[in-house]
């Protein structure tokens, strides 16, 4: 589980690092590359948070949508 976290924050870096070479180089394949890393980071840090860290959207749980208390 540590390792996937650890993914999540190598991948901003790369959608970081693209962003910066984008703005140097202002290439086109600069700007696909920066898009595609930086929807990447966004879709899958949200479901991160969402589900793992806050432990919300668990169809199992007693409550509707939410989590059990633990």
């Amino acid at each position: 589980m540590q390792g996937l976290n650890g993914v999540i924050y190598f991948i901003t870096i790369v959608a970081l690092c693209m962003r910066t070479a984008y703005s140097l180089n202002k290439g086109v394949s600069w700007n696909i590359l920066a898009w595609i890393a930086s929807e990447i980071v966004v879709v899958f840090g949200t479901y991160w948070d969402l589900v793992l860290d806050w432990g919300l959207l668990q169809r199992k749980s007693k409550n509707c949508w939410l989590r059990d208390k633990s």
